[in-house]
């Protein structure tokens, strides 16, 4: 009976559900493009430093060997570098504050 009444008050009232998904996609589509002007530049110097590559191989060495404690011990170097990447790139540490905020 419930599923029955959620679909007739689904059927309707169609606009409105129609509204609400549209109103959802555009906030989905301004609060994506706000956030890539924060991640876009850390994207990049994560890029730069190679850490893309090495998750890639991590997380392939991790699936093919079924490795937990190599995955832990590469995961924590990656972790560390990412850190330091942040601690001595006086704009990334910046952007990672407002970024947090």
């Amino acid at each position: 009976m419930a599923f029955k009444n959620a679909f007739k008050i689904l059927y309707a009232r169609f606009s409105l559900v129609w509204s609400l998904a549209i109103f959802l996609l555009i906030l989905l589509i301004v609060a994506g493009s706000v956030s890539l002007i924060f991640i876009l530049p850390a994207a990049r110097a994560f890029s730069d430093a190679g850490l893309f590559e090495q998750m890639r191989g991590v997380l392939s060495t991790a699936f093919a060997y079924r490795d937990i404690t190599l995955f832990g011990t590469a995961s924590q170097y990656i972790w560390t570098q990412m850190l330091d990447i942040f601690r001595y790139d006086r704009n990334l540490g910046a952007l990672a504050t407002v970024m947090f905020l």
